[in-house]
């Protein structure tokens, strides 16, 4: 059994409504047709042809036709953000395509609607984890907290309580100490020495600021939760081009250690 994030917006619409009122998921691009029996190569020719997609964004949509149709399974659990909550269900049937859809979602897996949950009351992890955009992505790394989930079975762990602090008299070795080397420069001849000592602090604390990761004063930080467990952190230029984007990500598709 494996977990599956799927986005409700096929064809750029909220559908959350209809699949639950027809016991279906569904993802958009019905212009392919039928794609029973393809895979991911076949995905791309289709999609170019027809919708005339190109770099990663032609590569991810290939990919997500490709867990839909290939990679999902009877029996699987499916995650849905919306708005505040999520929703569960579970995957009764396998792929189809219904040619009398008309809006939008005729790649179609029956299924079963289990239970909802805030978003608010899920793990940190997990929340992070929906961070994810793409229409699908695989949530394999929570298997069985997905399942306790739909199954209303899950018993969040409550942290063990601290225990009560004693309250004793404040001294003056509790007051913090600010700015230590500037309030040693106190004679009027080091006033200017004090003034620069001054900017220097100034402009560490914008440097950090601006870079959090340690960058350098042009960069943007940026940060994807590869595992639960894993943070990836990059510093990116902040002009960086649609070009370089695609290039980046292709190279990073690129590395991997294992199937």
């Amino acid at each position: 059994m494996k977990t599956w994030l799927l986005r409700p917006y096929p064809d750029s619409r909220d559908r959350l409504a209809d699949f639950e009122n027809e016991g279906v998921v569904a993802v958009g691009w019905p212009l392919v047709g039928d794609i029973s029996g393809l895979r991911q190569d076949d995905f791309r020719k289709v999609l170019e042809d027809i919708y005339k997609l190109k770099g990663m964004t032609l590569t991810s949509t290939a990919i997500t036709f490709d867990m839909f149709l290939n990679q999902m399974s009877v029996g699987d659990v499916v995650l849905v953000p919306h708005e505040d909550e999520v929703v569960f269900a579970r995957v009764d049937g396998d792929y189809y395509f219904d040619a009398t859809n008309k809006g939008g979602y005729a790649h179609q897996r029956k299924v079963t609607w289990k239970s909802r949950a805030a978003r608010k009351d899920l793990s940190m992890d997990l929340r992070s984890a929906l961070k994810n955009k793409r229409a699908i992505a695989s949530l394999e790394a929570f298997n069985k907290v997905v399942s306790e989930l739909a199954e209303g079975t899950y018993a969040a762990k409550t942290p063990a309580a601290e225990p009560p602090k004693t309250a004793r008299r404040r001294t003056k070795a509790d007051e913090p100490k600010l700015e230590p080397q500037i309030n040693n420069v106190t004679t009027k001849k080091d006033e200017l020495r004090k003034d620069e000592l001054r900017k220097e602090e100034a402009k560490k604390v914008t440097l950090n600021k601006e870079t959090p990761f340690g960058g350098v004063a042009g960069f943007v930080a940026a940060a994807y939760p590869l595992r639960p467990d894993f943070l990836i952190e990059l510093s990116l230029p902040k002009n960086l081009t649609k070009d370089e984007s695609e290039r980046l990500a292709a190279f990073v598709g690129s590395i991997y250690f294992t199937e």
